[in-house]
């Protein structure tokens, strides 16, 4: 203010004093834009004493002789508090306004990450960093004991709110700050605890959602089973039975190729009951995620063959071709687990397909891996079930074929496990065509021994 008295004195004798109070009354606006109300009240009855004492005539006194003079001083006195008032109002509101986007901007941006967090403690940690981000506070949070209902205590500069909606409490949050709490603090705590509250019940709520459908799934897979496995059981079972009930039979025992046809009846439907709780087992294990594998370098040829070999009754009238279109690398795969899932290719071939029908078996590289094709001539897969076929319990609706639908969806899962993947196609020439595909490691170093180097000499 010393220095616009300063200014307005310098100009005073061109402008008028008059004139005066309006560049006095421009700086007390300037003045309240960026001070308090009370220092730009203070600002506008001070500009009226020093127009007063130094521009009104008498200057250098108080007193003022002319109505006219007395009224503008009025009346400059009334507007130049009306103008600090209205300005002071108007930056309030604009930090309103500001606080308010803030708010929402923190709202938003805690609203959006809660939408990210896939469980309860994901939940958790996104909220902390998100209360700790906007507030600058140490968040915990507390369970909820059982039976507890009321606010626990207080102390100083911490803070306990509920995280409850309308329907469950789901604990408390700890918030622990150094400086006083702000009022504007208070309202954005609220609201960040009720979103949390409606997040954690969104969450507890899609976790019983989520076991509803595992139930449902589970009864639907317990209820397939029971179907499949208790059909598929009592075929070999009613042969095994009648084979036995035969055999005590004297007219039987007494004719040695009668005798000869039902033991291999027996073989077959042990055969057939063996091959049935092998993958009921191997099912098993791949649901409950115990499949470990015991890795290790093998020929693929020689798993061909071991599966080709356990299979060597039930492929008696199939010929089979084996075709391999270049040098096969070795594979780091679980020998077991790889034979398994190839033996249920193997069987769903000659499942499908008449006797005397040949079953190709071919194995190439292909872009680092390995692929292993299984292929028969029989009717192939129409296209429409295709996306289905390794589903656990699928069967194609027009196959008559005896099974479970388990082999197909354990070797894909074998083969998952491996990190490869199964195919299934329909060959051109008719039949249809499994490949599974296998990652190719690379082999390890092995370092030579200085003794086992023959030394190289030249012969001239």
């Amino acid at each position: 203010m010393v220095i616009l008295t300063v200014l307005n004195a310098l100009w005073a004798p061109f402008i008028g004093y008059w004139s005066v109070a309006l560049v006095f009354l421009l700086g007390v606006m300037a003045l309240a834009c960026v001070l308090n109300l009370r220092p730009a009240l203070f600002a506008a009855a001070l500009s009226v004493l020093c127009w007063n004492i130094f521009f009104i005539p008498p200057v250098f006194n108080m007193q003022i002789r002319n109505v006219q003079d007395m009224l503008m001083c009025f009346t400059y006195f009334i507007v130049a508090l009306l103008i600090t008032g209205l300005t002071r109002r108007i930056r309030d509101q604009e930090e309103r306004v500001k606080q308010r986007e803030q708010r929402l901007a923190v709202l938003y941006r805690f609203s959006e990450r809660l939408v990210l967090a896939t469980d309860r403690h994901s939940l958790l940690v996104l909220a902390e960093e998100e209360i700790v981000t906007a507030l600058e506070v140490q968040v915990q949070f507390l369970p909820q004991a059982e039976g507890e209902t009321e606010l626990l205590h207080v102390e100083d500069g911490v803070k306990y709110l509920p995280l409850c909606t309308a329907s469950a409490r789901y604990g408390w949050v700890k918030l622990t700050k150094v400086e006083p709490w702000e009022s504007g603090e208070q309202y954005m705590l609220d609201i960040l605890t009720r979103h949390l509250a409606l997040a954690l019940e969104r969450e507890a709520l899609r976790e019983v959602a989520t076991q509803h459908e595992l139930n449902r799934l589970s009864e639907n897979l317990y209820d397939a089973l029971l179907d499949s496995v208790s059909h598929e059981l009592r075929t070999p079972l009613t042969i095994i039975q009648c084979v036995l009930a035969n055999l005590q039979q004297p007219d039987i025992l007494r004719q040695p190729h009668w005798r000869q046809e039902l033991l291999t009846d027996l073989e077959s439907a042990s055969l057939r009951l063996d091959h049935l709780v092998a993958n009921l087992l191997d099912m098993s294990r791949l649901q409950s995620g115990r499949v470990l594998l015991n890795q290790d370098w093998c020929e693929p040829m020689d798993i061909v063959q071991s599966a080709l070999k356990s299979l060597e009754q039930e492929l008696l009238g199939y010929p089979i071709e084996i075709k391999a279109l270049c040098r096969l690398p070795l594979l780091y795969v679980d020998f077991t687990l790889l034979e398994q899932a190839l033996v249920n290719l193997v069987h769903n071939a000659f499942t499908h397909t008449a006797p005397n029908t040949a079953i190709q078996i071919t194995l190439y590289t292909e872009a680092e891996r390995l692929v292993i094709e299984v292929a028969d001539q029989g009717e192939g897969i129409p296209e429409t079930y295709l996306p289905y076929i390794f589903d656990k319990f699928y069967r194609s609706p027009e196959v008559q074929a005896p099974g479970t639908g388990l082999g197909l969806s354990i070797t894909r899962g074998f083969v998952l496990a491996h990190g490869g993947k199964v195919k299934a196609s329909n060959s051109p020439g008719g039949g249809a065509c499994f490949a599974i595909y296998l990652p190719i490691s690379p082999l390890p170093y092995m370092p030579l021994e200085v003794d086992d180097v023959t030394p190289y000499s030249h012969c001239g």
